[in-house]
């Protein structure tokens, strides 16, 4: 029932998430991620939200490097999909590969079925 998910959904990504925060002004960081729980696909998803214009106190913010609207025309949007229209895939890999996250970056990362 409800909204249809989005194409650019993660496919079930419920097993485990983690936040990852990278508080450098000018280094990307590597992490390394715990092993896969059971049930995992053995990949994860990740979104990770930067500064838009590289400065982090600027007006705009990007999704994995796309840089999102800074104003929704609500009168012509529906409030409860408009998230939906974000056509910003998350970035997949393999478990042991870790991830690396901009500087100034907050992440989003879950395990995939």
């Amino acid at each position: 029932s409800g909204a249809p998910p989005s194409p650019f959904a993660a496919p079930a990504c419920s097993l485990l998430s983690l936040l990852l925060i990278n508080l450098s002004n000018t280094t990307s960081v590597h992490v390394g991620l715990p092993a896969a729980p059971p049930g995992a696909s053995g990949m994860t998803s990740l979104w990770a939200l930067t500064s838009g214009d590289g400065d982090p106190f600027g007006t705009t913010a990007a999704l994995n490097g796309v840089v999102l609207p800074t104003t929704v025309d609500m009168a012509h949007t529906d409030p409860k999909t408009f998230l939906q229209a974000i056509t910003v895939p998350p970035v997949r890999a393999d478990v042991g590969s870790g991830a690396t996250l901009p500087p100034l970056a907050t992440g989003f990362i879950c395990y995939e079925q």
